[in-house]
């Protein structure tokens, strides 16, 4: 079984529903049968995960884990966490080229909105003029 096919498999395992749309790409549409609302794309071209797999060894000899193990780990992190509003805003993730062409670990996620009570014309300064001695 190549990297990817076994990353997938051990992601189905933990509940997520993943679906193959091109070589190398997923879609995550699901967890533990809870819709996932921007069904993130999950990029795990074989050539590029190998050369990562390779490049992680001593991390992962570090953290005491195979290099799958972690990148499951930082697959679920992504897929899992969410912000103040209860949202997982990850659109993409995984593994492709730097400018250098050497593999990386990426993941883009949709920009949070503007908090409402922080709008326009509201800033915060430290160290102002009220802020000296009595």
């Amino acid at each position: 079984m190549d990297a990817a096919a076994g990353l997938v498999a051990r992601l189905r395992r933990l509940g997520y529903t993943v679906a193959g749309t091109a070589p190398g790409v997923y879609e995550v549409t699901a967890r533990a049968g809870r819709p996932l609302h921007r069904r993130p794309r999950l990029f795990l071209p074989d050539d590029v995960l190998a050369e990562y797999v390779t490049a992680l060894r001593h991390d992962a000899d570090d953290a005491g884990l195979a290099p799958l193990d972690l990148i499951e780990t930082h697959i679920e992190e992504e897929l899992d966490s969410v912000d103040p509003e209860g949202r997982n805003r990850t659109t993409a993730l995984g593994v492709r080229r730097d400018h250098a062409g050497r593999p990386e670990w990426f993941v883009t996620q949709d920009p949070r909105p503007p908090s409402p009570e922080a709008g326009p014309g509201h800033r915060w300064d430290a160290g102002g003029p009220d802020d000296g001695p009595p």
